[in-house]
């Protein structure tokens, strides 16, 4: 999907950044090298204590979110600063 936004939108996915409350959300923007932001909304809490708890492994546990933040405002202000 994000592959396919990138070619019909002329974006760089090397600039672009994906936010979100799922891990299959950062997964997606790390193989497009997308920054990912984690949000623990939404089902972001639960994937910010899978992710603290280490419960994720294989290709799972290799994302890092460049920043995990609380809400979307924050995670704004962070790209904006």
């Amino acid at each position: 999907m994000l592959l396919t936004a990138a070619k019909e939108n002329n974006l760089n996915l090397q600039r672009s950044v994906v936010i979100g409350d799922r891990w299959t959300d950062l997964l997606a923007a790390d193989e497009v090298g997308c920054k990912k932001i984690l949000v623990k909304t939404g089902s972001g809490k639960d994937a910010y204590n899978k992710y603290i708890n280490g419960e994720f492994f294989g290709r799972w546990k290799d994302v890092t979110p460049d920043l995990i933040a609380e809400d979307l405002n924050e995670a704004v202000n962070w790209l904006l600063a």
